[in-house]
């Protein structure tokens, strides 16, 4: 169960990587769809 919120937390996030392509030449590997099912799939993995 996630903790209440506190002062000074962030309540949305959202990752754009132009500055790391430009200041690195870093691009993504994983497209957005399969990040998620990734994600998922070591979650449900996680639970005992």
């Amino acid at each position: 169960r996630p903790a209440a919120a506190r002062a000074g937390d962030l309540t949305k996030s959202c990752l754009v990587v132009e500055k790391a392509r430009r200041a690195l030449g870093w691009s993504p590997e994983t497209g957005l769809a399969e990040g998620i099912r990734e994600t998922f799939l070591w979650r449900m993995g996680q639970e005992k």
